[in-house]
Formats: structure tokens, C-alpha cells, sequence
């Protein structure tokens, strides 16, 4: 008998050979860690929200917008990263 964690496991998995799924879920990947690295400096930084938008010359309701992953752009997250005083480095490595 599988456990719960074990049959999402299985069912990931092979969802993951579908190649239009595998592409979105990478995407959507990315686009939370991202967003999770961006509150993790925050919370490092000992940075409030408001702080950061103020320094972005947003409203703190788009950056809240933002920071739910959806459509990030590049460019939008080397702004943000930089407002926080620190350079993105991304790198690859094989699945």
C-alpha cells in the first residue's frame, strides 16, 4: 500500500513525461523560487514590504501582485534585486 506522499509522487512523475506539462511546471518552479528567494532576503534583510516597494517607487500592492509569481519578467526581478542591495546569479543543472 502507498503512502499519500508516494501515490503524488508516482502521479508527478508521470505527468512530468508530458512535455507541454512539464514546461509549465517548470515555469511555475522557477517563478516561486524566485519569489521565495526574494522573501528570504526580505526576511534576512530584516526588510518590511513597504520598505522595498517605497525603494522600487511601487505601490506596495504591485509588488505584493508581483511576489504571487505571476508573470515575472526579467527584468522586474534584476529591479527588485537590486533595490535589495544584491545581484542575481542564476545557474543550470541537468535534470
Amino acid at each position: 500500500q502507498q503512502t499519500q506522499k508516494e501515490q503524488t509522487m508516482d502521479f508527478l512523475t508521470e505527468m512530468l513525461k508530458d512535455h507541454k506539462f512539464a514546461l509549465a511546471f517548470t515555469q511555475e518552479e522557477f517563478a516561486t523560487q524566485c519569489t521565495e528567494l526574494i522573501c528570504y532576503e526580505l526576511d534576512k534583510q530584516n526588510t518590511q514590504m513597504e520598505v522595498l516597494a517605497e525603494r522600487l517607487e511601487w505601490n506596495p500592492k504591485k509588488l505584493k501582485k508581483i511576489l504571487r509569481g505571476k508573470n515575472i519578467r526579467i527584468k522586474t526581478l534584476a529591479k527588485i534585486f537590486f533595490a535589495l542591495g544584491l545581484e542575481l546569479k542564476l545557474t543550470t543543472k541537468e535534470k
